[in-house]
């Protein structure tokens, strides 16, 4: 058993404190884990960004568009990677305030604050498999209320799919922004015309930017 209580008996035989330290200490390796998972993503996300700047300036919009929507995944992950980390320090706290209260009562009361927070825990994929183990450990030591389900399913809010493809856009205005504010920002060409008259020219900044980069960028300020 991942947390080694792998039944009632076993888990009548260690006492409540012992049991909260426990928890606290396999939170707090699972928090160590979601930090390494979380750099993971983040290098994965700046590796992505570099490459969809590169299609940018070759005008390869549809494929910017397929790493632009893996970026707002994997940024949407990080958040939800943030989001769990932040409730598991909750409920370490809580286990500590529990841990306190069990060696005055020398038992184990329920916690409806923990169960709470264990419920929102188990519905983020990422980590759903281990507080839901865990939280059947709390149920048989008596911490919470006994689990009515095996499945946690998160309940998307509706819009999530328009608000999806808003990052998406955001992400392709980010990366071309960058490019086109280069292009514009090129140093200008003196150069005489046939009546001798001097004139400025950008000629060869307008011909790097491509005409599908342009009409790309100008949807994605009209949104």
């Amino acid at each position: 058993n991942l947390f080694g209580t792998a039944n009632k008996k076993e888990v009548a035989k260690e006492e409540p404190a012992d049991l909260a330290k426990q928890w606290k200490r396999n939170i707090q390796k699972q928090t160590r884990s979601l930090d390494r998972d979380i750099e993971n993503l983040k290098r994965a996300e700046n590796k992505a960004l570099k490459e969809c700047k590169e299609l940018a300036k070759k005008g390869h919009m549809s494929a910017i568009r397929i790493l632009a929507t893996e970026i707002a995944q994997t940024r949407k992950q990080i958040v939800r990677m943030h989001t769990a980390k932040a409730q598991m320090n909750s409920v370490v706290m809580q286990l500590q305030t529990s841990a306190a209260m069990m060696k005055l009562k020398d038992g184990v009361a329920k916690s409806s604050s923990i169960m709470s927070t264990m419920n929102g825990l188990m519905n983020i994929p990422e980590v759903s498999k281990v507080m839901q183990q865990m939280a059947r450990e709390m149920e048989k030591a008596g911490l919470i209320d006994e689990i009515v389900s095996d499945t946690f399913a998160a309940i998307e809010p509706e819009g999530l799919e328009a608000d999806a493809d808003a990052e998406v856009d955001r992400i392709m205005q980010e990366v071309t922004a960058e490019i086109m504010s280069k292009a514009q920002s090129a140093p200008t060409a003196v150069v005489k015309s046939n009546n001798d008259n001097i004139v400025e020219s950008n000629s060869d900044v307008v011909a790097d930017v491509d005409p599908e980069l342009q009409a790309m960028q100008d949807r994605l300020h009209a949104l």
